[in-house]
């Protein structure tokens, strides 16, 4: 089974029926769950998600959204790996070091746990994890 680690951006489409890519992140999960796919987060794509619906659709919504997230993991759609101390230093020397890219500190916690778990994909509806080398999925 390929393992494939899921970024903010596009659990906050899955997630967000009012996201404009909402509907492209529900046939992209469906169509991988198909294959047996692995989806794997980490505890920091939670945090950055669950801030990002609580500044863009408020509390109450996010909360429901949060319930979803929890029923997935559950469930076992989910895998969660947790960002221990050597992968906080090792997103530490990735923020610093390139200071050109306006990667989030959650981004960098990301880049490395894929490496660290030897994830060759990822989903993400933004560049950041191209940027970084990761093979980014439709």
């Amino acid at each position: 089974m390929e393992k494939v680690f899921l970024d903010t951006s596009f659990l906050f489409a899955f997630y967000n029926a009012d996201d404009e890519d909402h509907i492209k992140a529900i046939d992209i999960a469906n169509e991988l769950s198909d294959r047996n796919t692995i989806f794997v987060i980490s505890d920091y794509i939670i945090d950055e998600l669950l801030t990002l619906l609580l500044s863009r659709v408020g509390k109450l919504k996010t909360i429901k959204l949060c319930n979803d997230l929890v029923d997935d993991i559950r469930e076992g759609l989910l895998t969660i790996i947790y960002v221990n101390y050597e992968v906080f230093a090792g997103a530490l020397k990735i923020f610093i070091n390139f200071e050109d890219k306006e990667w989030s500190f959650t981004d960098c916690t990301s880049f490395v746990l894929i490496k660290k778990e030897k994830i060759n994909k990822a989903i993400s509806f933004d560049e950041h994890f191209s940027q970084f080398g990761i093979e980014i999925l439709p």
